[in-house]
């Protein structure tokens, strides 16, 4: 897919590319893989222009109101319905627990994202939990998984709003995973009310925040751009961090 994006760039001849991910929180499985493998394509294909990153954004204001826009929604429609005794899981693809072992401050900006959309809603004794999904294979992966969350729930005869918080578009994790098997298995478990949240797909709000992400990158004399715009939020001990070591 890089060489025939890298293709088009060769023909456009930009003075000035910005990596934008998909991915508004970083991990070497996902972003910095990503990163590697377009500017191998772009050094193959003899590229020669100014290239700014972006690594991540999970605490970026525009892109917080956005996620707590559709959550807000998504709270009045269940409360509506007369099941106000909820908790909302935020679900994210899950990684080997290794991975993140090693340094990878994935779960750590999960977390973060998760506190900043907490701290925006200001409701009153919100019950909510951090879990992650989509696990294969036999190594141990991130916990806790939204599966056992689920039961859990059910033992605590709450409703449920499942928050994608590491997806931003409609994929298999989505409309597969968490629209038909696990509202399957919460129905298994007797939950009275699922309700999964919207991803960004695209949602004005949304692409507002990538639109101004890419914006003062364009105007700012940094190469890489993460957290709250050039201030670094990873702990120095993630030591896979992009932020903490010499971008390519």
């Amino acid at each position: 897919m890089s060489k025939g994006v890298v293709k088009k760039i060769k023909e456009y001849q930009p003075d000035e590319i910005i990596l934008l991910p998909l991915y508004p929180q970083f991990s070497t499985t996902t972003t910095a893989s990503s990163f590697d493998n377009f500017h191998k394509e772009l050094k193959k294909q003899k590229i020669v222009a100014q290239i700014k990153y972006i690594c991540c954004y999970p605490t970026n204001p525009q892109f917080i109101s956005a996620h707590c826009r559709l959550i807000k929604q998504a709270i009045n429609n269940t409360t509506s319905t007369g099941f106000g005794n909820f908790r909302l899981l935020f679900s994210a693809h899950g990684l080997p627990q290794k991975i993140i072992d090693a340094g990878d401050p994935y779960c750590y900006q999960i977390k973060a994202s998760v506190d900043a959309i907490v701290a925006e809603l200001e409701e009153t004794n919100l019950d909510y939990k951090i879990c992650y999904q989509s696990k294969v294979g036999p190594l141990e992966w991130t916990k806790p998984s939204l599966e056992f969350e689920i039961k859990r729930a059910a033992l605590d005869k709450k409703s449920l709003i499942i928050v994608p918080i590491s997806f931003i578009s409609d994929h298999s994790e989505t409309l597969v995973e968490l629209d038909i098997e696990y509202k399957e298995l919460a129905y298994q478990n007797k939950i009275p009310f699922y309700y999964r949240v919207p991803a960004f797909n695209l949602d004005g709000y949304f692409i507002k925040a990538l639109f101004d992400i890419c914006k003062r990158i364009s105007e700012a004399d940094i190469e890489c751009s993460g957290g709250d715009f050039g201030i670094k939020i990873c702990p120095n001990n993630f030591q896979k961090c992009i932020n903490l070591n010499t971008t390519k």
